[in-house]
């Protein structure tokens, strides 16, 4: 049985969908970005989620755990609408990638990210 887009349990499940996927990616909590002291490794409203890393080997160790858990759960990141975002001051270009393909790079420091796009694998 499925469900429909445009069912009133269609976000429900899926915001359920993510938590589980998040939460099993993030079981150790390691990188993360600390902002006003407190330790974040992500942001979600919705279906749109940011990962945060303090370097750039944490934020692709987190898209990465997050892909293989999606691919897992039969799901996938879809890269054309996934994009990273530095901040700060003497950052160098970032080279994270997800599935092999190099993620787009964002300059714009005001601009919401969709940071990751779930999928349907087939």
């Amino acid at each position: 049985m499925e469900v429909l887009q445009g069912c009133v349990l269609s976000p429900l499940l899926f915001n359920i969908f993510l938590e589980i996927v998040i939460a099993i990616a993030l079981h150790g909590m390691g990188p993360g970005a600390v902002i006003n002291g407190v330790l974040l490794s992500d942001l979600r409203f919705a279906d749109d989620i940011a990962l945060l890393a303090g370097k750039e080997t944490g934020l692709q160790e987190l898209v990465t755990d997050v892909a293989e858990i999606s691919a897992k759960m039969g799901m996938c990141i879809n890269t054309a609408k996934t994009e990273t975002q530095v901040l700060g001051k003497g950052v160098s270009k970032s080279q994270i990638q997800v599935y092999g393909q190099q993620l787009t790079r964002w300059t714009c420091l005001y601009t919401w990210v969709e940071a990751l796009a779930l999928t349907t694998c087939t």
